[in-house]
């Protein structure tokens, strides 16, 4: 499961045109984006700390998540616990295109940022960022980063290309006081040729330096 969607880019820093007479919908959502970063063998949790986010349910739901996973995806999925929200609005812009076509475009700042060292113990990682850093996982960094995502046809209507971007650029301390950057790039179109490897554009990049 690479993420948990939810924020958004602006239009004029992916090239994205809107019509002046489109209807554009604007919200803040406090959104907790996470996911298991294996080119780094890191979890990475956004906006939020695991402690705030991990509570009984959650660990409970993922626990059970994994199970209906292994289980083949018999039956219908665990139901989702209540989530904690994120410790800071992002706002979102979702303009209409005159094709129908809805674009998700948004961005946020200063979010806070932890990567957590996974638990390898655990057989399934990527099910969810709580057992994933259950037992020997522990917190490696904590920092801040800006948060870009968009999505050109939220809607599916087939009219143009469904792109999704996301971009984070982080600032980083690990807990012995070591600084670095953490930077994360990711485009998929999903009219891509699809083989054994995956979709052919697909560009996810992680660098630390």
């Amino acid at each position: 499961m690479r993420r948990v969607w939810v924020a958004a880019l602006v239009a004029a820093m992916v090239g994205i045109g809107v019509p002046a007479s489109a209807d554009v919908q604007r919200f803040e959502l406090n959104i907790t984006p996470s996911w298991y970063d294996l080119s780094n063998d890191l979890v990475v949790l956004i906006n939020i700390d695991r402690e705030t986010l991990c509570t009984d349910e959650v660990v409970a739901f993922e626990e059970a998540l994994a199970d209906w996973i292994a289980g083949g995806l018999l039956g219908e999925p665990p139901a989702e616990p209540e989530f904690a929200e994120g410790f800071s609005p992002v706002a979102i812009q979702r303009p209409e295109l005159s094709s129908g076509a809805v674009v998700s475009l948004g961005r946020a700042d200063a979010l806070y940022i932890e990567l957590w060292t996974p638990d390898h113990a655990e057989e399934q990682l990527g099910v969810g960022p709580c057992t994933d850093t259950d037992d020997s996982g522990e917190l490696y960094a904590t920092g801040t980063t800006s948060w870009r995502f968009q999505a050109s046809d939220l809607a599916e209507t087939g009219t143009r290309s469904s792109v999704y971007k996301i971009f984070i650029d982080a600032d980083m301390a690990t807990v012995d006081g070591d600084t670095f950057e953490y930077i994360n790039r990711f485009h998929v179109n999903t009219r891509c040729h699809v083989d054994d490897n995956g979709p052919a554009c697909l560009f996810d990049r992680y660098f630390i330096r």
